[in-house]
């Protein structure tokens, strides 16, 4: 009975930890940060947490802005959103931080200066669910320190680099020397691994296509057999580093959805979109293409009208305009077949 016991919670804390690592993972640059999960939420009752996840047990939509702050400059260096389709999928989208949109009147209008600009987390939310006319359930942050301790907590993961990755940057004490090849990379390694980015030949595009990666990776690992010391560890790890407005009903009923995720319906994009460049002031940003984005968020978000206030454009620039008004194609990736095949991703060398 009590081998039964320790089966069952391995089983429940170990899908916890692995929602919320799923929630956290992917954007694996999760720099900066809380260091304590709060919650804004009313917490509810025993008997309303039990009600409310029998009653629920997953089968809702449900969507999670996930974001992680430079801890230097307090910029929000990835923001995702992540979904769980109710239906047994999980679809994850990645928002490049050099997204155009005029959330301010300043000069500055990188995606990422969003939440500090709007006042926090929840205003960024807001932003976004109006903009993309999505319904956005929660947010989630992480901070880039606690990714070693959840990586080390998991005892690693293994995936297969498809290039040695080597750069040094002094001034941020930053020394990244990876090989090419399998391995499994240990807390400090995998930190190596998703910051890495000189060597890729779109810089930030190739380091997002390395954390779908990573992602898949992770995602292995958690159906694997993890012993009850690394399931009881990673639960303690990613709590104590998570800032959320998620209620722990939520996310016992998030567990519950996330039994039913299988490698293959865990879909993965970039929002599509192309570079462009500021002539005024000469700052790069990524523009989005409103029809392409338009047709991911209505096909795996069920998304109504996007961008109605247009503020993804920059009506003073013409190349900013052909790339909104045009359509960029985009590729969607399922965790299976990166597990099995890898990305790839173009190097500069």
């Amino acid at each position: 009975m009590e081998k039964e016991k320790k089966k069952e919670y391995r089983k429940i804390a170990g899908m916890l930890a692995g929602i919320l690592l799923l929630l956290t993972a992917a954007g694996a640059l999760l720099a900066g940060g809380a260091k304590n999960r709060k919650s804004t939420a009313v917490e509810p009752t025993h008997e309303e947490k039990i009600a409310a996840v029998n009653a629920d047990n997953g089968t809702k939509p449900f969507t999670v802005l996930l974001a992680g702050c430079d801890r230097a400059s307090g910029l929000t260096d990835v923001l995702m959103l992540v979904r769980l389709d109710g239906a047994g999928g999980c679809t994850v989208l990645q928002i490049p931080r050099d997204t155009y949109a005029a959330y301010t009147d300043a000069a500055y209008r990188k995606l990422n200066g969003a939440a500090c600009s709007l006042g926090g987390m929840a205003q960024l939310r807001d932003f976004l669910a109006g903009a993309f006319g999505v319904k956005i359930d929660r947010y989630a942050r992480l901070n880039l320190d606690s990714l070693r301790h959840i990586v080390d907590a998991m005892g690693g993961v293994e995936l297969e680099l498809p290039m040695a990755l080597d750069y040094e940057d002094p001034e941020q004490g930053l020394t990244i020397h990876l090989p090419a090849g399998w391995q499994r990379l240990n807390g400090e390694a995998a930190e190596q691994f998703v910051r890495f980015r000189s060597g890729y030949v779109r810089g930030d595009i190739g380091r997002m296509d390395a954390q779908k990666l990573f992602l898949a990776a992770v995602f292995r690992r958690f159906r694997g057999e993890l012993s009850l010391g690394e399931v009881t560890s990673l639960v303690s790890v990613t709590l104590e580093n998570l800032e959320t407005d998620l209620t722990l009903t939520e996310a016992m009923t998030l567990a519950n959805a996330g039994r039913r995720v299988q490698a293959k319906d865990i879909r993965m994009l970039t929002l599509p979109g192309s570079d462009a460049v500021a002539h005024a002031s000469g700052a790069s940003y990524y523009v989005l293409s409103s029809a392409s984005v338009s047709e991911v968020l209505r096909q795996y978000f069920d998304g109504g009208e996007f961008d109605p206030g247009r503020v993804f454009c920059n009506p003073a620039y013409d190349d900013f305009c052909k790339i909104y008004e045009g359509y960029v194609p985009y590729i969607v990736y399922d965790a299976e077949k990166i597990v099995e095949n890898g990305i790839q991703i173009s190097a500069t060398h």
